[in-house]
């Protein structure tokens, strides 16, 4: 009967903790890089100077500390807690390994191409699924304040910089927007038209310093920036490589391809008109408002936390709205995880009948 008991106690260990779900932690394969040793050389102390003009471009640190803290006489065991502490911020954020160390994968991170705006780091909203068996979090954000469109205006108009950089065809970026509005009028109440002179979002492509004081060429690799409702300026980055094709396809006769990559800018585009409409980033890496992008890789499908996160904020959700299929998937809710416990269960009782049932022949 020990066989019995050690399922019995199996069991009881299943339904004592059931289906816990936790973050990926993302290890570096390397040694880190402690930037309070003394024993720093010349990269490592540039590498610290560059992260901590990346904290600060980013939002993680708040405060203006110098960078002279950190190459201070060349030694950067002068630079403050300040760094450590931002350093922490920012792999906490991205479920990197929290050491408060500039490691590789830290520094990996900073190098993807990204979207300009800011990581605020108070305004994430998490999900109150207080009622399922499995605690989910919602990893959508808003911006501080919660800025929207007023319910007057669900019918935005958009309109192309005539002042911007022909970086693109004319026609090509029209298609990409075209697309990109479309995936967001499919999951709100919003519609989207274009029109000449003046409307409600305003879409350019410009080089470096260009009158936002957000110059493309401040520090990283950023890709756009679009601002929240309802300033509805929308900016790319004229100096990159864009593509609308699906695959996307590399444009090595690009005369200012430096790095070989091609980005999609209907991912781009659905990104920053996410902004547009009042969505900040996510933390879910599967969603279009995740601020990291990849080159040479298409994103068009709104996740289930960028479709949650924008009926959230225009208090859709719950109403039945949007029946978006391919966006939307499976969420593991209540109903859901209870049918898979009493299969489980099911499952469970019907072995123990079985083994009880051998170990009672073989008496």
């Amino acid at each position: 009967m020990s066989y019995i008991f050690r399922m019995i106690l199996l069991l009881f260990l299943l339904l004592a903790n059931p289906f816990n779900v936790h973050s990926r932690i993302l290890t570096s394969t390397t040694n880190s890089i402690n930037v309070h040793s003394s024993q720093q050389n010349f990269d490592s102390i540039e590498a610290v100077a560059g992260a901590t003009r990346y904290l600060k471009e980013f939002g993680y640190l708040q405060e203006q500390e110098q960078l002279d803290h950190a190459t201070n006489n060349g030694n950067a065991s002068n630079f403050d807690k300040g760094f450590e502490g931002a350093i922490k911020k920012f792999q906490q954020h991205y479920n990197l390994q929290v050491s408060g160390k500039l490691d590789s994968q830290t520094k990996k991170f900073m190098l993807m191409p990204r979207c300009g705006v800011p990581d605020h780091l108070h305004n994430h909203h998490h999900g109150g699924f207080s009622n399922n068996l499995i605690k989910v979090t919602s990893k959508f954000a808003f911006f501080e304040g919660f800025p929207t469109w007023p319910d007057t205006k669900r019918n935005l108009t958009y309109s192309f910089d005539p002042s911007g950089i022909p970086a693109v065809p004319q026609e090509i970026v029209r298609e990409a927007f075209k697309l990109a509005f479309s995936k967001w009028s499919q999951v709100s109440t919003f519609k989207f038209k274009e029109v000449q002179g003046d409307s409600d979002i305003v879409i350019g492509f410009y080089r470096g310093e260009h009158g936002d004081d957000e110059p493309f060429n401040k520090f990283g690799d950023v890709l756009a920036h679009a601002f929240s409702p309802t300033d509805g300026r929308l900016h790319v980055n004229a100096d990159e490589v864009w593509s609308i094709k699906d695959p996307i396809q590399e444009a090595k006769d690009s005369s200012h391809n430096k790095n070989g990559d091609s980005f999609d800018l209907v991912w781009v585009a659905m990104h920053e008109i996410g902004h547009i409409l009042g969505l900040d980033h996510s933390k879910d890496e599967g969603s279009i408002m995740y601020p990291f992008v990849t080159p040479l890789k298409n994103k068009r499908t709104l996740s289930v936390d960028d479709v949650t996160g924008i009926q959230v904020l225009y208090s859709l959700e719950g109403r039945g709205y949007a029946n978006y299929s391919s966006a939307m998937g499976t969420r593991l809710n209540s109903y859901h995880l209870l049918i898979v416990a009493i299969v489980c269960l099911w499952v469970m009782f019907i072995f123990l009948e079985v083994i009880t049932s051998a170990l009672l022949d073989s008496d």
